[in-house]
């Protein structure tokens, strides 16, 4: 081989070489801005779902208190009626 082929080779390389690094530089960073939006995306997930478990949580208490008043109530009424009886 003579040396402008060398040469050319070389070069030919060189530009493949960039081309390459190039592009994994660019999947690089679209994978970077996919992997952000992922967690981005899961934060927002995980807020929601905290948000709605505390509601839910609120829902059932408020359920309880007012199962235990409506027992108390039913208990007072039932001794109310108990005691009236002549």
């Amino acid at each position: 081989m003579n040396k402008r082929a060398v040469w050319i080779l070389l070069l030919l390389t060189a530009l493949v070489a960039g081309v390459l690094m190039y592009m994994q530089h660019t999947v690089h960073t679209a994978l970077g801005t996919l992997n952000n939006a992922v967690d981005s995306s899961n934060h927002s997930i995980d807020s929601a779902n905290r948000h709605t478990l505390d509601s839910l949580n609120r829902a059932h208490d408020d359920i309880e208190m007012k199962r235990t008043e409506l027992q108390q109530r039913m208990e007072n009424d039932r001794k109310d009626t108990v005691n009236k009886k002549p």
